[in-house]
């Protein structure tokens, strides 16, 4: 089961529907969210603004968004790795129009004889088999019981707007009376003041609108979840909310079934749980049920424990004082809620209650009084000290509440034994229905009444809460913690909720009055005097508000004051309100906004409570981040947050303000606390951010949990605690803390490690016991978050730069300038807290106003001058895991050109287009290089930002993706890089070290591998394989040029990247392979370190090109000058080189090193008959396709990929593509690109070749023409061509002899006058004719055919004859 690491609420509504949602999944997704937690989402009455009152159970609300809403909000959070969370209400339909409901309206139809009429909880009998519906008017019941207002009109009763169905056959004429027709049908409409004593189907608390369904039953189970199961099977939805799960006939066996549905997913349950203390004073929280299938409750509990832990105790006793003064008499709480449920269950419940009475008169024997049987029921329901019991767990609850109604009602003694053994019988239909009906008394007697009439401290009355427990200890809390730990660790944490009384921080704030109950008292006393009110304790409650709230426009001070008034009920209530006394106690909203001296108490109150208010707000934050559970941020109150009780918490949420500010904290602000009221709480939205960020991606920093102890004076105002990998400090009481001079000498001590605080970006200095000063630690902010510094020794941050030649380098993200200091090593390392996650960024050095790229850079989105940007290789999402690499020996290696491949031109083209290399039989793709180089188009051999993939090619998210499809095709791939030079245009590096020596190599200032300072380059050089291997995932290197590496180190850079690629080899344990790149001959490059060599895997071989070439084409001017007799080719077959200490005629000089055939893999030498460098440095980019027939193009390929080498193709040539290969350039500086254009045409005119036939390397058309044309592949000499290659490669799998790399075990012959060539491989003979003419060669013994070019060979014995340029393979026979 995948489980949340946090959520995040949103109040999904016609005006922020399912679509707007999936808009506001990315700033989520950034702020650190997990999983997104949607309010409920079935088709609800028409109007609702909270979704609570579901109408029809088979869809989407259609103005929420519609399936296809929840489809797009499901894709969105899916592609960004979040959850989705779902408020699901199984109690209750809503039936306010009937008509939108089809259920209802079929049972309203055919009464108990409808098919749905079991779907509802109904008592029929209690109405005479009728449906008992309130919705009649006063003014509208006539003496005689008739109804004015009834209409018959297009087959419907109709009633002031009201609209209900009529039975078949009940309207007998078009004049029939309406009441007559009314008094046929299976309903009954009547005054709606009888709801509460007549009404005959169980419905959501009060609320006549909202029907109770039978999910107990299965069938109505299953019918009104099945578009919730659409959710699950289509993979849209991963958790379930279920609201109210007391109201349902028996939760724990609902839990099951829904268990079933969802395929065992994540599920909350809304349960409230009791908290108080015993008799001896120790803190008791009830047990949730441990066999339900749930993983936890929402959260009203974990927030009740933090509320009070964050109260000063102190204050409990002159508070209580204050408001027993205000109401006339001593409150007491327990009184308080037994009196209002009380006159709940005898009220507005008295139904429910009548008809649990009613079931239990049936079954009792001999039948006590049906009056003294409801006072029971009242009484015991009256007594409960939880919201319900779950028999047979919880009996202790109904036992308790027995005992009380024995103790307050001794006159029910004897319907009280009657009923205790039916009552404790979960079975008994009665004692089920007592259980639903005790958590709606509950509810509406505490939450909807007692939290309006006490007042103490406001804070405390709150869902979940006890305003009698008015704080508890540190070490209550931990003790809480560590039992949440091991019993719910995945229980959500609420702080905020669509059904809070107040806000958190409006909380907060309130609860500061604890620490100043004397400021309090007398600034009430004043606003008493100033405004006077006809309920003094009710002005508490909402002077409270103002100032939990203020400042707040008026209108919503109004609504509360109304809506508190009325809950109350004392003196006025929503069905008969009190006029004169709601407008005397609505002055006191007006007094604040119109009254100056009311205004200067409030600003005097608000000057000593705003600030630590604050304290507390964050302190309860970060618990609420922290602490055992999956905590959850409320829509919006990731800022301050200062709501009162709905429909003020469900007002809409400026996200797109919230953003800017998120973007603020990620470029590394740390936004501190303001005492002004206009502060929006940037500094709460750090907290969170930090929070959610390590909560979400370093889950395992949270698995277990540890209180940690301070001392000093100040110990008792630090709660800090271990969660296994993260440390949570805050600050308790903060009035109490600067009264008592502040933290002093105060230590709280660390585990071991050295610690950074996240949330002011600090490293945390402690002593040699390893404690810390709260002082310091806490000194910018009241609360702290700590995290192990991960970085090793030597180990940089990500925005550390190697700058030894600046005096001054300054950070630059956005408009922030980060100020660096200068290590003794050369490197600068941020003063301030480092921006957080993708960022563009750049580097101020010394007076140079323009920032400069990292050297280091990962990513070039605009290009080699401009900002780089952060990118977290650990963030891509690779699929390789099962790539386990691929040797080098007897493999094909294909080298491409990114820009050129496809018409595309970036890597994501160029992956659609790998399922033709795997066809193919390749093995390895070789990527020109990609480092970032200045323009758009080119070679890529000049570029300046190592570690970044040039852009246009898709940067570096589309080259991970590349690779991962690569692997996936079970292809390597080999990148080229180029260690030898950087471009001309855009290499800022120099600025900031020493990167390049003082003299020049062929292509400008060689790199500095030797000089002062080159241990930082070398290791710049090493850092940059590392890149490669381990971020990109690549499996092998080519490094361009080597042999103009200018190094005289003890350990030539070769060896060291060869030492750094052996150890990653280990490490990542998967073959990695290093290829170099020389034209000199060099054995030393591929001989391993242990023989005295440089210890690289692979080099290239030019000479076997050259050979090649020279023997297909005749042609013999510059270099190939040596190559043109077929010896040539012998020789190189035979042993690797032709130049082996031999004179070049080309280079003036000998040339070269022998290798050792003995000794010597020949796979160590990659062999091609194209690469970029052969066809790119001819003046046209011509390839050979140009001058071969088709045989002498397939005898290229045989030759190559037969003679033991690792054989390279270049791309395109396997079908012998018509496209050209030039040199093509894009510099954006006209002088350089002119003076490129100058050199090519220089460089060719000394070869004889006109003006007019060289393209212009800055020409788009030059870059244009060498794109490959993939539709040639099915054109006819091409698709021959093509499945030469196929078969050659295939056949290399097949016989051993044509990949055994044993140099030896190759021989040669040939006859230099009839131009055939015989390579002998092993027992396989490979014979070419060179010649136009038809050929015939002896094989010294009898063969047959294995393969032959497309001109076909004929076998004569041991005789083979070959037309004119064909080739063959052919395999012995026995004699």
């Amino acid at each position: 089961m995948r489980s949340p690491k946090s959520t995040y609420r949103l109040q999904i509504t016609e005006d922020f529907d399912l679509v707007a949602a999936a808009k506001t999944l990315s700033y989520l997704h950034e702020l650190g969210v997990d999983w997104v937690y949607l309010s409920p989402l079935l088709a609800s009455e028409s109007g609702s603004e909270h979704g609570y009152d579901v109408a029809n159970h088979s869809s989407i609300d259609p103005s929420r968004g519609r399936a296809a809403g929840l489809s797009t909000l499901a894709t969105e959070a899916h592609r960004l790795g979040m959850g989705v969370l779902v408020d699901i209400v199984p109690n209750h339909v809503g039936v306010a129009r009937p008509w939108e409901n089809d259920w209802w309206w079929h049972v309203l139809t055919h009464g108990q004889a409808s098919s749905y009429a079991s779907a509802f909880d109904i008592d029929w009998a209690f109405g005479e088999g009728k449906l008992r519906l309130p919705v009649v008017a006063d003014d509208d019941l006539q003496p005689d019981g008739r109804i004015a207002g009834l209409q018959v009109l297009g087959g419907e009763l109709h009633y002031r707007g009201q609209r209900f169905p009529l039975a078949p056959d009940t309207v007998r004429s078009t004049d029939d009376d309406p009441n007559e027709v009314h008094a046929r049908q299976h309903y009954q409409l009547m005054s709606w003041r009888r709801a509460d004593r007549d009404l005959n189907y169980r419905r959501f608390f009060a609320v006549n609108s909202l029907v109770a369904i039978r999910v107990e039953d299965r069938e109505w189970f299953t019918r009104s979840h099945a578009e919730i199961q659409r959710w699950f099977d289509e993979g849209l939805v991963d958790g379930l909310r279920v609201d109210h799960p007391d109201g349902l006939r028996d939760p724990g066996a609902y839990l099951d079934d829904l268990a079933d549905l969802t395929g065992g997913a994540y599920v909350l349950v809304e349960k409230i749980l009791a908290i108080d203390r015993d008799e001896s004073g120790t803190l008791l929280v009830e047990d949730l049920p441990s066999g339900w299938a749930t993983q936890g409750t929402t959260g009203y509990d974990a927030m009740a424990l933090i509320d009070r832990v964050l109260v000063d105790d102190a204050g409990a006793s002159r508070l209580a004082a204050l408001e027993n003064r205000l109401r006339g008499w001593p409150v007491v709480w327990s009184r308080l809620v037994h009196d209002g449920k009380l006159v709940v269950a005898h009220g507005i419940l008295a139904s429910e209650t009548q008809r649990i009475a009613r079931e239990a008169l049936a079954v009792l024997d001999p039948p006590p009084d049906p009056g003294q049987v409801v006072e029971a029921i009242a009484e015991i329901m009256a007594d409960f000290e939880v919201y319900r019991s779950y028999l047979p767990e919880g009996r202790e609850y109904l036992e308790r509440a027995f005992g009380f109604a024995w103790e307050r009602r001794p006159d029910l003694g004897m319907v009280l034994n009657q009923l205790y053994p039916l009552l404790a019988d979960g079975s008994a239909s009665v004692a089920q229905r007592l259980q639903q009906t005790s958590g709606m008394v509950m509810a509406k007697g505490v939450e909807d009444g007692a939290f309006y009439r006490e007042s103490r401290l406001t804070s405390l009355n709150e869902v979940g809460g006890n305003p009698s427990l008015f704080a508890i200890s540190a070490a209550e809390f931990h003790q809480q913690m560590t039992m949440r730990q091991e019993q719910w660790p995945t229980a959500m944490v609420a702080s905020t909720t669509h059904d809070t009384k107040r806000g958190e921080g409006t909380r907060a704030r309130i609860s500061v009055l604890a620490e100043l109950p004397q400021l309090w008292a007398e600034a009430l006393g004043e606003l008493l005097r100033l405004v006077p009110v006809p309920d003094e304790g009710l002005a508490n409650l909402i002077w409270q508000a103002i100032l939990g709230v203020w400042p707040a426009d008026r209108d919503r001070l109004h609504g509360y004051i109304t809506k508190a008034m009325r809950e109350s009920g004392e003196n006025t209530s929503w069905t008969a309100p009190n006029e004169a006394f709601e407008a005397a106690m609505h002055a006191c909203a007006d007094a604040a906004f119109d009254d100056a001296e009311v205004a200067a108490v409030l600003k005097r109150v608000l000057d000593a409570i705003v600030e630590p208010g604050r304290s507390n707000a964050l302190s309860a934050k970060l618990l609420t981040l922290t602490i055992p559970g999956v905590p959850d941020i409320y829509q919006g109150s990731e800022l301050w947050e200062h709501n009162l009780v709905d429909p003020d918490n469900r007002r809409a949420v400026d996200f797109d303000a919230r953003a800017t500010v998120l973007a603020r904290v990620r470029l590394g602000s740390r936004p501190g606390l303001r005492n002004d009221l206009d502060d929006v709480g940037e500094a709460k939205l750090l907290v969170t951010h930090q929070a959610l960020i390590l909560r979400r991606d370093h889950p395992e920093f949270f698995g277990r949990y540890r209180p940690l102890e301070a001392a000093g004076v100040a110990a008792e105002h630090v709660l800090a605690f271990s969660r296994g990998g993260a440390i949570t400090v805050v600050t308790r009481l903060p009035v109490g803390l600067a009264r008592a001079g502040g933290w002093r000498d105060t230590t709280l001590r660390l585990p071991e490690g050295r610690w950074r605080d996240l949330i002011s970006g600090s490293l945390v200095t402690t002593d040699a016991q390893r404690s810390v000063l709260l002082a310091e630690l806490l000194d910018r902010f009241p609360v702290a978050l700590l995290v192990r510094e991960q970085r090793r020794a030597g180990e940089r941050g990500r925005f550390d730069v190697w700058a030894p030649l600046p005096r001054q380098v300054r950070l630059q993200v956005g408009d922030r300038v980060v100020p660096m200091a200068k290590g003794v090593d050369g490197w600068w390392t941020p003063t301030e807290p480092e921006p957080l996650g993708r960022v563009d960024y750049g580097y101020l050095l010394d007076d140079d106003p323009q920032p400069r790229p990292d050297p280091r850079s990962r990513w070039q989105p605009h290009g080699v001058h401009g900002l780089s940007r952060t990118n977290d290789p650990d963030a891509f999402e690779w699929h390789d895991d099962d790539w386990h690499g691929r040797p080098l020996a007897g493999s094909v290696i294909y080298e491409l050109h990114v820009g050129t491949f496809t018409p595309q031109g970036t890597l994501d083209a160029a992956a659609e287009r790998l399922d033709h290399l795997a066809n193919l039989g390749i093995d390895f793709v070789e990527l020109m290089p990609v480092a970032a180089f200045e323009g758009d188009r080119g070679w890529g051999y000049d570029g300046v930002a190592w570690f970044a993939v040039h852009e246009p090619y898709g940067g570096p998210e589309a080259y991970r993706r590349f690779v991962d499809a690569a692997h996936a095709a079970g292809l390597g791939v080999i990148q080229d890089v180029v260690y030898n030079h950087f471009g001309p245009v855009g290499n800022y590096l120099p600025k900031f070290g020493p990167y390049l020596a003082e003299n020049d190599g062929t292509w400008g200032s060689v790199i500095n591998l030797d000089g002062p300072g080159s241990t930082e380059v070398r290791r710049y050089i090493s850092d940059n394989v590392r890149h490669w291997f381990v971020e990109m995932h690549v499996d092998a290197l080519r490094l361009d040029a080597v042999h103009t590496l200018a190094d005289q180190s003890p350990t030539h850079l070769l060896e060291e990247l060869a030492m750094v690629t052996a150890d990653l080899t280990a490490h990542l344990r998967r073959p990695l392979t290093l290829i170099a790149e020389s034209d000199q001959n060099d054995p030393r490059i591929i001989t391993s370190r242990q023989a005295g060599g440089f210890g690289v895997d692979a080099v290239w071989s030019d000479d076997f090109h050259h050979a090649l070439h020279s023997a297909l084409t005749g042609e013999s001017d510059g270099y190939y000058a040596d190559f043109t007799e077929l010896s040539a080719l012998a020789k190189v077959c035979e042993r690797g080189f032709f130049h082996d200490g031999t004179w070049s005629s080309f280079r003036g000089r000998v040339h070269g090193s022998a290798l050792d055939v003995g000794r010597m893999p020949a796979w160590r030498l990659v062999v091609c008959s194209q690469n970029h460098d052969q066809v790119g440095n001819r003046a046209r980019g011509d390839r050979p396709e140009e001058v071969l027939d088709l045989d002498q193009l397939a005898c290229a390929a045989l030759l190559t990929l037969t003679c033991g080498f690792t054989p390279m193709l270049f791309m395109g040539q396997e079908w012998g593509a018509s496209t050209p290969f030039p040199f093509f350039s894009s510099y954006t500086e006209p002088e350089l690109g002119a003076a490129v254009t100058r050199g090519r045409l220089r460089e060719f005119a000394q070869m004889g070749w006109g003006a007019d036939e060289v393209p212009d390397p800055q020409d788009p058309a030059t870059f244009d023409a060498a794109v490959l044309r993939w539709e040639e592949r099915e054109a006819d000499g091409h698709a021959v061509l093509l499945d030469v290659y196929r078969r050659l490669i295939a056949l290399r799998g097949q016989y051993s002899e044509l990949t055994n790399p044993v140099l030896a075990r190759t021989r040669c012959e040939f006859d230099e006058t009839a131009r055939w060539f015989l390579m002998r491989r092993g027992g396989a003979a490979v014979v070419v004719n060179f010649s136009p003419v038809a050929v015939t060669v002896d094989l010294g013994g009898p063969h047959m055919l294995r393969w032959a070019t497309p001109a076909g060979a004929q076998v004569d014995g041991s005789r083979v004859s070959l037309p004119g340029h064909a080739g063959a393979v052919l395999l012995p026979l026995q004699s």
